[in-house]
């Protein structure tokens, strides 16, 4: 059983998640590693600590953590993820089957009332998920057909993690930013964004993503004089209305293809979830 939690919360609500969780491997960033190894008497099911090196330069990656861990008595072993992934690979282990009722992720809510709520999700729960994402976007998403689906939330959050259970059960690419890489240029992160490079052909967000792409968009079209705001404002009902029975707009296409090359110019569709 997988449990998440939001590493943004703090480590308090990290701890507190680990110990309520009963969890004996705790999987995070190497410049997270020296504040958990503080705060492990505060969790004595945590037998093990997996860093990974993302987001981490040249230099702040030279060091083995795994060292000075081993030396202390009652610090749980400190390893890479690099080195789990090695020995996955030559010890692989047997292939279990799940039963539907079976827990597949204990999933930590982002806490807003209060202290975060483990909410127990069931392999069920999860193929469900999959199955009526596939359900809807049959016509649009295709197996195998090069799409590209570009992950940008935490995999904490519900919506991200089944998005993606679905892309990778289509065989396709996922690709990954975060909110502060969706867009390049000389004032951003990178001087090339996530959707310029990945190019997405399904994104997931949530409201709050959609109601700012959408500001921006009206911003644009209330600049275009009210014939032009019209001609767009009626594309955008049209071809919502065309979606649900997969009929063809290459006329709206043309009206659009401004808004659209905004999120790399290959999306079909959107998923809308969360809160």
């Amino acid at each position: 059983v997988v449990a998440t939690a939001y590493a943004t919360l703090g480590v308090d609500s990290v701890v507190k998640a680990v110990v309520q969780g009963g969890v004996k491997v705790l999987v995070c960033n190497r410049k997270a590693v020296p504040g958990v190894l503080k705060l492990v008497a505060q969790m004595p099911s945590l037998k093990a600590i997996v860093y990974t090196d993302t987001l981490c330069t040249p230099d702040e990656c030279k060091d083995d953590l795994s060292a000075p861990a081993k030396k202390a008595a009652g610090i749980p072993e400190v390893t890479s993820f690099a080195a789990v992934l090695a020995l996955g690979k030559a010890k692989p282990l047997e292939f279990t089957m799940p039963k539907p009722e079976s827990i597949a992720v204990l999933m930590y809510t982002s806490g807003s009332t209060g202290d975060p709520k483990g909410v127990m999700v069931s392999q069920a729960n999860l193929i469900a998920f999959v199955a009526a994402v596939a359900i809807g976007f049959g016509g649009v998403i295709m197996e195998g057909a090069g799409e590209v689906y570009l992950g940008y939330l935490p995999l904490a959050h519900i919506l991200e993690l089944s998005a993606e259970f679905f892309y990778f059960s289509t065989g396709n690419m996922v690709g990954y930013a975060d909110p502060k890489t969706l867009l390049g240029g000389p004032e951003r992160a990178y001087p090339t964004g996530g959707l310029e490079e990945f190019k997405p052909t399904l994104m997931a967000g949530v409201p709050k993503v959609w109601e700012t792409i959408k500001a921006g968009a009206q911003a644009k079209v209330a600049k275009a004089g009210p014939v032009a705001s019209f001609l767009i404002s009626l594309a955008i009902e049209m071809k919502a209305s065309a979606a649900y029975s997969y009929r063809k707009t290459p006329l709206f296409n043309v009206l659009l293809k401004k808004f659209k090359m905004t999120t790399g110019g290959n999306l079909k569709a959107c998923l809308l979830g969360g809160g």
